[in-house]
């Protein structure tokens, strides 16, 4: 009758305490979901001239290997543009194709009548240029007798950007082309890349975990098994390292509550799954009279 009492006080402890962690992860969400809400309409509202001018392409889906493993120009390019890294990288996680084209102008044409006993002056033919050699617009003249025609032509000018995003470092090539030599084309120089890499989730937040751990008692020497719930809250390194996680669990006998120090996403090195914890940390039992605490090694899933 006792252990029944104790069994059944057991799981009314962990249902409150499940009941109350469920809560404070939906506020928590709410409350995010709210204020991003807001922010993201005010950033619309306060650039909805340059929204409009937005290019939005569908991303292709391809492995990195399958692509640099053809036997095509461009797998050469990309493969030449690693290995051409100052520290060529583990692992290649995104590969970037952008071309622009600038259109060009109507060209003007202004002609000019020498009067008098002038005759009009021979100007000869120029082309602008930038640094590298791409040109971008030429200049001409005509001359009929007294009449000067004198003619500016701009070129429709193409940039293709290739980009290779590795975990630590990243590469930019530009080639450009113009109208004007259609057959030639010009390497641009990159003076600075500046790579920003955006965190998926926030620093601070609370997630529910379910974990199955094991306890090794240190007064009395012993050992348990529960199942029960955490709530990691500090994280790092992308879905990698979770610190501190205040937790509950159940077993036959007893209920723990304690918090894990330190967790180790294993799956994020596992080719199939990708969301498996390994924690380490410490819990007292509540329904013995023990409060010794425990060392704890836990093994879950975020949901």
């Amino acid at each position: 009758m006792d252990a029944l009492k104790t069994f059944l006080s057991g799981i009314k402890t962990y249902a409150i305490i499940t009941v109350l962690l469920v809560l404070l992860f939906a506020s928590g969400w709410y409350w995010s979901s709210c204020n991003s809400g807001k922010e993201y309409q005010l950033l619309v509202k306060a650039n909805g001239d340059l929204s409009e001018q937005l290019t939005i392409s569908k991303n292709e889906t391809q492995s990195i290997n399958s692509l640099l493993e053809e036997e095509s120009g461009e797998a050469e390019f990309y493969r030449l543009m690693i290995a051409g890294m100052e520290v060529p990288p583990a692992e290649v996680r995104y590969l970037v194709k952008t071309r622009t084209i600038f259109k060009p102008s109507d060209p003007e044409t202004i002609t000019v009548t020498v009067t008098g006993e002038c005759e009009a002056p021979e100007l000869p033919p120029y082309t602008y240029r930038w640094e590298n050699g791409l040109p971008v617009a030429s200049f001409s003249s005509t001359k009929v007798g007294k009449e000067l025609s004198v003619q500016h032509t701009t070129a429709e000018v193409s940039l293709e950007t290739n980009v290779v995003v590795s975990e630590g470092k990243t590469s930019v090539i530009i080639k450009g082309k113009s109208s004007l030599s259609e057959d030639t084309v010009y390497d641009i120089k990159v003076d600075e890349i500046a790579s920003t890499k955006i965190r998926k989730g926030k620093l601070f937040e609370p997630h529910i975990q379910l974990n199955l751990t094991g306890s090794l008692d240190t007064a009395p020497v012993g050992g348990d098994l529960t199942a029960g719930i955490s709530v990691p809250l500090v994280h790092f390194l992308e879905d990698r390292l979770d610190f501190f996680a205040p937790k509950a669990s159940v077993g036959s006998k007893t209920v723990r509550v304690g918090a894990d120090l330190l967790g180790y996403n294993i799956g994020y090195d596992l080719p199939v799954i990708t969301d498996l914890w390994l924690s380490i940390g410490t819990s007292i039992k509540l329904n013995t009279g023990n409060y010794y605490p425990s060392v704890d090694i836990s093994i879950g899933s975020k949901f």
